[in-house]
């Protein structure tokens, strides 16, 4: 049983603090780079053109663009996004 101890107490004892969470990108004001997606410059996505698996081309943008949409419809987020056409 003192050997566990010894053992949480070297684990705890050499622990280095973790921190999760945050921007990964700062601007040179110290705010969080974000991305400029009004709807003069919306978010690119472009599709490649061909099969995904058992999913043909088609079936892969429709779920592509149903998928996106869903980030477009959170209260407070601007997400705007065009799918380019293969």
């Amino acid at each position: 049983m003192s050997k566990r101890f010894v053992f949480i107490g070297l684990i705890v004892g050499f622990a280095t603090p973790v921190f999760a969470g945050g921007p990964l990108v700062m601007n040179s004001d110290g705010t969080a780079a974000t991305w400029d997606t009004s709807d003069s410059n919306p978010i690119e996505l472009d599709p490649e053109a061909g099969v995904c698996g058992s999913f043909t081309n088609a079936q892969m943008v429709t779920l592509l663009t149903t998928n996106v949409e869903e980030w477009s419809g959170i209260s407070g987020s601007i997400f705007l996004f065009r799918c380019r056409p293969v």
